[in-house]
């Protein structure tokens, strides 16, 4: 039977690994969340209504029938 790797400690290094091998781990402390505001991540699609409502706000655009008029041309 070929040696094992205890075999080639001397007696304090193995006392000191069988001391490692039963001691428990220590509990690792629960991180906690802080309040900080995260990033919001918009999709095209909240972003092109935003510019969609954007626009509507000035004058130039209204609402006719469900489609987007166009009141005031530029010249």
């Amino acid at each position: 039977m070929s040696p094992r790797f205890s075999d080639y400690l001397d007696k304090e290094t193995q006392k000191q690994l069988n001391k490692m091998r039963q001691a428990g781990r220590k509990p690792v402390k629960e991180r906690l969340k802080d309040d900080l505001p995260t990033v919001t991540i918009i999709t095209n699609r909240q972003r092109e209504r935003k510019e969609f409502e954007r626009m509507m706000r000035g004058p130039a655009y209204t609402r006719r029938r469900g489609a987007i008029r166009q009141i005031r041309h530029s010249e």
